[in-house]
């Protein structure tokens, strides 16, 4: 467009039209920039007036929500790109691993093994405390690597190992746990005997005399070229011999298993992933998102008051962040997180999980990136849900709300340990969540 044409000759323009071509010209230099992630609404302040055709614009409110909550155990860890161990806070963190063996070692005989785990950062001050090692007891699956799961007494046996682990907050540190060879010996023979694979149901990693959080690279941890990073992932590395009857001689070699259940390749040999408790849970009527400790927030604002017809030009959900509960959430730190729309009107917690439809529709410009100002009083994230408001517009018996999470997550990213929560008052409207809507309805007839 020739804007300064179009001033030139302002004078022979009409009013409304002068104000019709204003608004597209303020849209398109608004639409047309970089997005940096935050997704900010200006808009605010235009005049939108009552002219026909023109952009209109309408705000809902927390008086317009109509359902929210937030919790913590809807998402599992199997996929995890990081483990951790320990605690901090209220946090505690144990860690699960459950190996296949190759058939290649079916007949060996286990001489020694060694778990090794390889850090990543830590949380927490500088100390030390002990990894004890049990035996877990139960059937379990990469579904219970959850939050308050294998916690029962009943679930793990007595301590088969131990280590001391100190706080290590550089990457690439080995952290070595000797396994009992007689452990390791069952799960190799349980290969073929069905009679000894109901006793291979991994170990769980606790902790005691924690004050730290220490963080492990996971089983899932790739490359910058997307391959599994062998260099970083947990292992249990065993040493056997192998008797071979044609030359009557014994083998000494060694193989790493790496607990990780991929589609394809060498490494299909078991799960692993991290259990997480909060002592003192964030109540179910806050919005709380984190990472790490994975809270999840729904909320579900009512479109009763958006005409049917209107065609959404731009909507902004904007939320504002409650310092007083943020953990290890400082300031200059960035953040990452993701609104998605919710598939399903049964808000069950621990079922209520991203389909894979879901995961398959995230948004771009749905997401918050960026870092925080250092006045965490200030910090208004703003999420662009354009295409959400208008199919909840649309058909509003499918308006089933949105979840709000760790941007990530659905793609194993668990490498930070925070938790977020929202400002969520009903008597204070313009701090809490608040959608900003600009629109335009279709010519009368």
């Amino acid at each position: 467009m020739n804007i300064h044409g179009f001033f030139m000759n302002a004078h022979k323009r009409s009013p409304e039209a002068f104000i019709t071509i204003f608004l597209i010209v303020f849209l398109f230099s608004f639409t047309g920039c970089e997005d940096d992630g935050a997704n900010a609404v200006g808009l605010a302040g235009i005049d939108t007036g009552e002219l026909a055709g023109n952009i209109r614009t309408d705000t809902l409110y927390v008086d317009d929500i109509v359902r929210d909550t937030s919790f913590m155990d809807s998402t599992g860890t199997s996929a995890s790109d990081r483990l951790y161990l320990g605690s901090i806070d209220n946090y505690d963190f144990s860690i699960a691993m459950r190996f296949t063996m190759p058939a290649e070692i079916e007949s060996v005989i286990v001489t020694s093994a060694k778990l090794q785990l390889i850090t990543s950062t830590s949380y927490g001050p500088a100390g030390t405390f002990t990894a004890n090692v049990r035996a877990i007891k139960k059937v379990w699956t990469s579904s219970d690597l959850k939050w308050n799961r294998l916690t029962g007494a009943g679930d793990k046996g007595d301590i088969i190992a131990q280590a001391t682990i100190t706080n290590t907050p550089t990457s690439g540190t080995f952290i070595t746990i000797n396994m009992p060879r007689d452990t390791v010996q069952n799960w190799v023979w349980a290969i073929n005997d069905t009679s000894r694979s109901k006793i291979n149901n991994g170990i769980i990693i606790e902790f005691s005399g924690a004050n730290f959080v220490q963080q492990f690279y996971g089983a899932n941890v790739l490359t910058t070229l997307g391959s599994l990073d062998t260099n970083a992932v947990p292992r249990l590395d065993v040493t056997y011999q192998k008797f071979d009857p044609k030359t009557q001689t014994n083998t000494v070699d060694h193989i790493p298993v790496i607990p990780v259940n991929l589609s394809s390749g060498i490494y299909n040999q078991g799960y692993s992933g991290y259990i997480f408790q909060d002592r003192a849970p964030q109540p179910p009527n806050t919005l709380t998102v984190g990472g790490g400790l994975p809270y999840h927030s729904l909320i579900q604002f009512s479109t009763a008051k958006i005409p049917t017809n209107a065609t959404i030009n731009l909507a902004t959900l904007v939320m504002k962040l409650d310092p007083v509960y943020n953990y290890q959430f400082s300031s200059g730190d960035s953040l990452l997180l993701q609104a998605l729309r919710v598939q399903s009107s049964d808000w069950v917690s621990g079922t209520l999980v991203p389909q894979r439809i879901d995961v398959l529709y995230i948004d771009p410009l749905s997401r918050f990136r960026g870092r925080l100002t250092d006045n965490l009083d200030d910090d208004s994230l703003k999420f662009n849900i354009t295409r959400q408001m208008q199919d909840w517009v649309t058909s509003p018996s499918q308006n089933y709300g949105l979840q709000i999470s760790h941007g990530d997550e659905v793609r194993g990213n668990f490498r930070k340990l925070y938790r977020a929560r929202f400002i969520n008052n009903p008597l204070d409207r313009e701090n809490s969540p608040k959608i900003i809507i600009y629109y335009t309805l279709p010519p009368e007839n």
